[in-house]
């Protein structure tokens, strides 16, 4: 690979790589760089997958969690309807998803009964319109929440 010594067989690298392992998780098992890993599948002509370093393949995977403020999200790369950089979904959206067993409408609004927007226990949250929210929160003079 480039400068190194290719101590395997090209075979066993191509091989390791095209059974689903990231361009790091081979460069860590043939004990060489990512960057050795990419040039080398380059010059073999093997098609680079476009995107290697996403999901779990990514090496600052925190296990699919991330977090908006105080609201959690969930990776979810296949959701119709992801609320963050169209890969993850709020916690407590596919709570009440799972609950009613469908996929929210994109006007569909979950209220956090006791405005903690951490407690995603069913129990806590409310199924409501965008409109329904609004008059909710106006009414009781908290127009700033967004519970």
């Amino acid at each position: 690979m480039g400068k190194y010594t290719l101590k395997y067989k090209k075979e066993e690298v191509i091989k390791y790589y095209l059974d689903g392992h990231s361009q790091e998780m081979v460069g860590k098992k043939f004990n060489v760089t990512q960057g050795a890993i990419c040039d080398f599948l380059k010059r073999n002509n093997v098609i680079i997958r476009k995107y290697d370093k996403s999901g779990s393949n990514n090496p600052n995977w925190k296990g699919g969690i991330i977090y908006d403020g105080k609201r959690k999200l969930i990776f979810c790369p296949k959701h119709p309807n992801p609320d963050h950089s169209g890969i993850y979904c709020y916690e407590y959206r596919l709570i009440i998803e799972k609950h009613l067993g469908r996929y929210l409408n994109k006007n569909e609004i979950v209220h956090h009964i006791n405005n903690d927007v951490t407690d995603n226990r069913i129990e806590n949250l409310q199924l409501m319109t965008q409109s329904e929210h609004i008059k909710l929160h106006y009414n009781r003079g908290d127009m700033n929440s967004s519970s």
